[in-house]
């Protein structure tokens, strides 16, 4: 699932808990390192998903925004293709994406 960077608390609070998904199928330690960029967050990190061979043709991703205002919008693509070029377009990275547990296992 692909969020806004929101701030953790609000993160698990408005958006985590009570779609009943576990962080580690978000890209929220990522976003820590880009920060919030507005209505590009999902974008960049869809770019950082595909480009990292995180998703793979015939999986689904889901892209919530929220907007001021409490404001939503919410997204499901079925990924069909992704080209092989795309690994040259990865966005930066300063430390690994995922949590330190997750990349243990």
């Amino acid at each position: 699932m692909l969020l806004p960077h929101y701030g953790r608390h609000l993160l698990d609070s408005h958006c985590l808990q009570p779609l009943g998904i576990t962080d580690d199928l978000t890209l929220c330690h990522a976003g820590d390192q880009w920060g919030h960029i507005g209505p590009n967050d999902q974008i960049v990190g869809l770019a950082h998903l595909l480009t990292r061979g995180a998703v793979v043709p015939g999986e689904h991703v889901a892209l919530l925004g929220i907007g001021i205002g409490m404001t939503w919008t919410a997204a499901i693509l079925h990924i069909d293709a992704v080209p092989l070029s795309l690994g040259v377009l990865a966005p930066p990275l300063r430390w690994p994406w995922r949590a330190p547990a997750d990349a243990e296992g």
